[in-house]
């Protein structure tokens, strides 16, 4: 299975270079491989990453802490305990966004994962992409014990099933991500922003054949596969907000223009 073969891989990277690899490692040697098939002749720079890792749950003092245990000490306790952990600008930006019911919260999704998976088997997930090879099994298996999104992480964790393929899955499952939607490229894409010099860019790109940026959303298709995956996804988000949001909120949103 795919999970068999990147843990074969991982494996075999790690007895390679004779020291212990974390995800952006490997994520590093990818860009170099791609680099490389692709002929780019792009000059890479290794930077070794200080602090705990990027999936480390709880805040230590002997070293620089992930965004994921700031974000739970941010859920768990006030601002003022993270200050020092974080630039004053950004703490501006979090205090201003928690006063608009900006921020979101995925312990909102816990109960939905749950009810989700414990309500199916891994055979109803046969079609969804990266669904096989028993992560599927393990994961509705698992949501009977688990108490929270997290947790069941944790108790699907492998050294097969990584971090990143198991939240993938769980949201490949969840949105009903099937392979026919991931292999064919988008037809087209709505902006999100964009400034003098992306502008200029996009009238560029209009002239030419390829995906079409629209920066309406009543000007794209919904009939097309891709944009009724996208609003699926997008009603499952507005879920994650302090006030849940109308579930077509962002699709009708037009671009940041500055």
């Amino acid at each position: 299975s795919g999970e068999r073969a990147a843990g074969a891989y991982f494996d075999m990277l790690e007895g390679y270079v004779g020291v212990e690899l974390f995800s952006n490692d490997l994520l590093g040697v990818e860009y170099i491989k791609a680099s490389e098939y692709l002929s780019s002749y792009i000059n890479f720079e290794t930077i070794r990453r200080r602090g705990d890792g990027y999936t480390s749950s709880e805040v230590t003092d002997h070293a620089y802490p992930s965004a994921m245990s700031i974000r739970k000490l941010w859920r768990e306790r006030d601002v003022s305990d993270i200050e020092r952990y974080m630039p004053a600008e950004a703490i501006d930006l979090y205090r201003s966004a928690i006063k608009r019911g900006a921020i979101v919260d995925t312990s909102s999704l816990d109960a939905v994962l749950l009810t989700f998976f414990r309500s199916h088997t891994g055979s109803d997930f046969k079609n969804i992409v990266g669904a096989s090879g028993g992560i599927a099994n393990r994961i509705c298996e698992m949501s009977h014990k688990a108490r929270s999104a997290d947790e069941l992480l944790e108790l699907v964790r492998t050294k097969r099933y990584t971090d990143s393929s198991i939240r993938r899955v769980l949201l490949y499952c969840l949105g009903g991500v099937e392979k026919d939607h991931v292999e064919s490229l988008p037809e087209e894409t709505l902006l999100l922003a964009a400034n003098k010099k992306g502008r200029a860019l996009l009238s560029s790109v209009r002239k030419n054949d390829g995906v079409k940026v629209y920066t309406k959303p009543s000007d794209l298709d919904m009939t097309l596969p891709q944009n009724i995956l996208s609003c699926k996804i997008d009603s499952i988000y507005t879920m994650l907000y302090r006030e849940i949001l109308p579930s077509d909120t962002f699709i009708r949103k037009g671009p940041y223009i500055v």
